[in-house]
């Protein structure tokens, strides 16, 4: 974490926040695989839920059907699993997430020479996002836990970076979650598309549709903080999860996009926009 005080009394948090770790390659990761990705989490889910009421369904003929079709789509889970330890491997991670570092990095570095006037603003690099977002979890639980200011996060306004130099359309994310779905902050989607009109070389849209996991931010959301996520993607990102995500297959122009959106919306929160 790094910390840079505004040059007046501050009036707000910002906080950047961006993973450190990447994730591991698998079959489950395949291009061709990607665009169902979020619903075969939902079968595994439901799945799993059928599984537990087995006792009852196990009385009638058509309930134990069900229950071999429950079990195929729980080994199916099992086998993909086992692959991916297996015979996957720790990806280079260029985009997902140095990107997303980079984008955060950078004007946190600007603004240790030339704070905003004032808004205060938090960098912070997690570890675990891939295993679970459990870094962005230990951060706000160490947060609630604390008994002076920091307490109130819920008040701080969270962009997060994740992803920002795939060969894709530089997007804000308006929703995340992956059964259960959560909003981005109203205020923070207002001042993204604010943005995106004025600054149209920028390149950024708004979607509702995440093609990721969870992320960082989610963390947030789901606890009632105001949070909003920037990430390169279309239906699905490139390279994901996968050994060819390497720095020679980084968009440097979708990058600087990003990394120049993150400025902008630094000095529209600093001037009180999304208050």
């Amino acid at each position: 974490m790094a910390t840079v005080e505004p040059r007046q009394q501050a009036r707000r948090t910002a906080c950047l926040v961006c993973h450190l770790d990447t994730s591991r390659s698998g079959l489950i990761f395949d291009p061709r695989l990607l665009p169902w990705l979020h619903r075969w989490i939902g079968v595994q889910a439901a799945a799993l839920a059928l599984s537990a009421a087995s006792p009852l369904l196990r009385r009638r003929r058509a309930s134990r059907t069900l229950l071999h079709v429950v079990r195929a789509v729980l080994g199916a889970a099992l086998l993909l699993l086992l692959e991916r330890e297996l015979r996957g491997a720790d990806v280079p991670g260029a985009n997902d997430n140095a990107s997303g570092v980079a984008a955060v990095a950078t004007p946190i570095s600007e603004l240790a020479a030339d704070p905003l006037p004032r808004t205060r603003v938090l960098a912070l690099f997690t570890g675990c996002e891939e295993a679970g977002v459990l870094g962005a979890d230990a951060f706000l639980r160490a947060r609630d836990a604390d008994s002076g200011p920091a307490k109130d996060w819920r008040r701080w306004l969270f962009l997060n970076f994740d992803g920002v130099g795939a060969p894709a359309t530089l997007r804000y994310l308006r929703r995340e979650g992956v059964l259960r779905k959560w909003g981005a902050d109203p205020a923070l989607i207002e001042l993204a598309e604010s943005v995106a009109r004025r600054r149209p070389e920028l390149g950024l849209s708004g979607t509702d549709h995440n093609a990721g996991l969870t992320y960082d931010s989610t963390q947030a959301l789901a606890r009632g903080g105001r949070a909003i996520t920037l990430s390169a993607q279309d239906r699905t990102i490139p390279n994901y999860h996968a050994g060819t995500d390497t720095p020679e297959n980084l968009d440097p122009d979708v990058l600087e996009r990003a990394i120049e959106a993150g400025r902008e919306m630094l000095a529209a929160i600093d001037r009180g926009q999304a208050d």
